[in-house]
């Protein structure tokens, strides 16, 4: 491609979560210590829901500490695969490298299973009710069903509408408290882990100077940029605000020129919302963004994804648009200009949703 490419292998690496890279492995550890603490929580949880509702109802209660055990043997052995490899290399002397790819693989592994992903449909199925603001008393009275476990066919209780426990007389309302609060504990841990699966594993500080270092190579001497260069450099705080977003569609093109691409549509966008966008940055960046398109183009195997391809195009014709955009441009054109950028946003969410409906479908 016309550029030293040894500056993005870590990069890579790190997006992909490459289990033998364990260079980021500190970052790997506090956030599978964090992760960890949640799952605990959240089979306490599930265990004590099981006895609380056997005190009201034994069948019922029977059946779903049945199904409890779907979910806790796995958790448990997961659990003790992560503090055995932990104890390996956290506080030795002569860590062994071994035991770090096998706890970031064990612990990307167990986070993208199907536990993790029902954990999620779960806190959906109850995530509209404010557990803070109400009582058990309110979902007698209201027109609410009480169902975490919808959805999840596997489980015999998923049927269970715990709104029956609430309402029934015979139920000593201390009981019927008790488990409101553990439905209230159930949702605050299933968003958590929620909020946890649905971030990356990666510290983005650690990210923005690779990418700039990548940037830099990829564009070698390329004259005329000054300016434009350096506005990309100074927008960290604008990378790390927003990284996420590009993680996602990172995950869906394969490739770190899309994080590119999606960063500087945004710092457009951005200089255009304060009033400070030029042309002769706009035609600077244009520039930058055509000579990444044109080393890309000579990589067949980096344009082998056609969703790649086109989120490239849609960009670059944004950025054109808006470096189109005259003072005296009408308010339309404007409005053109932001149904396009819409329309890039749109794109990139609908893929994202086709490519998980594809591997739910395989799964």
């Amino acid at each position: 491609m016309g550029a030293d490419l040894s500056s993005i292998d870590e990069l890579i690496k790190i997006l992909t979560g490459d289990p033998n890279n364990t260079g980021d492995i500190d970052v790997i550890y506090n956030r599978a210590t964090e992760f960890n603490a949640y799952i605990k929580t959240y089979m306490l949880i599930r265990f004590n829901m099981g006895k609380t509702i056997s005190n009201a109802y034994v069948e019922a209660g029977t059946r779903f500490i049945n199904d409890n055990q779907q979910i806790i043997i796995p958790i448990k052995n997961y659990l003790r695969v992560i503090d055995n490899n932990a104890k390996k290399f956290i506080g030795i002397l002569e860590p062994n490298d071994d035991a770090k790819k096998e706890y970031k693989k064990t612990y990307l592994d167990f986070k993208k299973s199907k536990i993790i992903l029902d954990t999620m449909v779960i806190c959906n199925n109850i995530t509209n009710f404010d557990f803070a603001t109400h009582t058990y008393e309110d979902i007698c009275t209201g027109d609410i069903n009480i169902q975490p476990f919808k959805s999840l066919s596997e489980y015999e209780s998923e049927q269970l509408n715990l709104k029956f426990v609430f309402v029934d007389n015979e139920i000593p309302p201390e009981l019927k408290t008790e488990l409101y609060d553990e439905l209230k504990n159930l949702r605050a841990t299933t968003t958590e882990i929620h909020r946890m699966y649905n971030t990356p594993d990666i510290n983005v500080e650690d990210i923005f100077p690779m990418l700039m270092q990548f940037l830099e190579s990829m564009l070698g001497d390329l004259k005329g940029c000054k300016k434009a260069k350096k506005l990309i450099k100074d927008s960290s705080t604008l990378f790390s605000k927003k990284f996420t977003d590009y993680f996602r569609n990172f995950q869906v093109t394969e490739s770190p020129f899309g994080i590119v691409e999606d960063f500087i549509g945004d710092i457009i966008v951005d200089q255009k919302n304060a009033g400070q966008i030029d042309a002769k940055v706009l035609t600077e960046l244009s520039t930058i963004m055509t000579t990444i398109k044109k080393k890309i183009n000579k990589n067949s195997q980096m344009m082998k994804n056609p969703n790649f391809n086109k989120a490239m195009n849609m960009v670059e014709s944004v950025l054109q648009n808006v470096g189109n955009l005259k003072d005296d441009d009408t308010k339309k054109t404007e409005e053109d200009v932001q149904k396009n950028l819409q329309e890039v946003i749109g794109f990139l969410s609908e893929i994202t949703g086709e490519l998980k409906n594809n591997n739910n479908s395989e799964e």
